[in-house]
């Protein structure tokens, strides 16, 4: 069975929960979206 097919509130489910939770925090530090300028009238 693959990661991605795990059903929730197995042990699988819960693995799939914190890889995404770590690479979530990965690409938001090495990635950071700065907000965007507002249109100036």
């Amino acid at each position: 069975m693959s990661l991605m097919d795990a059903e929730l509130n197995t042990p699988e489910g819960d693995a799939l929960d914190i890889w995404v939770t770590l690479v979530e925090s990965y690409e938001a530090k090495q990635f950071p979206i700065s907000a965007p300028d507002s249109i100036s009238t």
